[in-house]
């Protein structure tokens, strides 16, 4: 059998104050807020470390 070697993703930037969608551990999707100066996203008091999160999305505000 051939394995196909598939490159990864290339990291998103992350903005500072910015909403962003992820998961991480063993949590289901998970909201936060980036904090550059924590460099960690914190979701009411919890923080959350993009080194182990996955499929990082920001999220946008839309309008009427």
């Amino acid at each position: 059998a051939v394995n196909e070697l598939k490159p990864l993703a290339t990291p998103i930037e992350l903005i500072d104050g910015k909403a962003y969608q992820f998961e991480c551990h063993s949590h289901d999707t998970v909201i936060g807020i980036y904090s550059e100066s924590q460099q960690s996203f914190d979701n009411y008091g919890r923080k959350f470390y993009p080194l182990h999160c996955a499929n990082i999305q920001p999220l946008t505000v839309e309008g009427k």
